[in-house]
């Protein structure tokens, strides 16, 4: 049985970047390193032999985007994003083979099944992707503000799981983000879940770590 290949390109805020393969077929999500850079680690991981169907972005950040106007012009694949994320990013990315939706549909894009959910984020339409490969489920949701009960029931029966947080803080009764020289205050492993949502599977992985 062919098996679903997940390679971490870049993560945090100088960009990120996932690779997901599955019997000769690969997405790419987001595009936050350099076109440079994506081509180089592809090569490096043994990524870039797959045939790249797409890249889907799940919001318009410049760590989740800054490579992708370049990317595109050696890569001539359609960009997967949401109604926001398309309408923030078109007047920059104009020549883009735009493929939008709403957050919540399900994409079929060659082998894979990608299911799509809003997150709580600073960005127009931000999303978070369960990604079915054969049998093999993927959940990959970055820079999340903070876990609504979605976000638990779209994690639901995932192999394997990328995550990262946004550091956010309360201010005049409103959520700001903790903000550095970049756009995102990404944590990965960090994510915490309100005791009422907490899943059995969350509490297993914070004992065993």
């Amino acid at each position: 049985m062919a098996e679903a290949i997940l390679t971490v390109l870049g993560s945090g805020s100088r960009g990120n970047a996932l690779h997901l393969e599955h019997r000769g077929v690969a997405l790419l999500v987001d595009a936050g390193l350099s076109a440079k850079q994506l081509e180089m680690r592809m090569e490096e991981t043994g990524a870039a032999g797959a045939q790249l169907l797409g890249v889907v972005l799940t919001h318009e950040h410049g760590d989740h985007c800054a490579g992708l106007k370049t990317f595109l012009k050696k890569r001539k694949v359609p960009v997967y994003a949401s109604h926001g994320t398309k309408d923030a990013l078109e007047p920059h990315v104009a020549t883009a083979e735009w493929r939008s939706f709403e957050a919540g549909t399900q994409l079929e894009i060659g082998a894979f099944r990608v299911e799509t959910f809003p997150v709580p984020h600073d960005a127009a339409e931000p999303i978070g992707l369960r990604v079915t490969a054969g049998t093999t489920r993927i959940g990959l949701i970055s820079d999340l503000g903070f876990v609504t009960r979605l976000v638990v029931e779209r994690l639901k029966g995932c192999a394997a799981l990328v995550l990262s947080r946004t550091t956010t803080r309360r201010c005049c009764g409103r959520r700001k983000r903790d903000r550095g020289r970049s756009n995102s205050g990404s944590r990965p492993g960090t994510v915490t879940f309100p005791t009422g949502l907490r899943p059995s599977w969350w509490r297993r992985w914070r004992e065993w770590s």
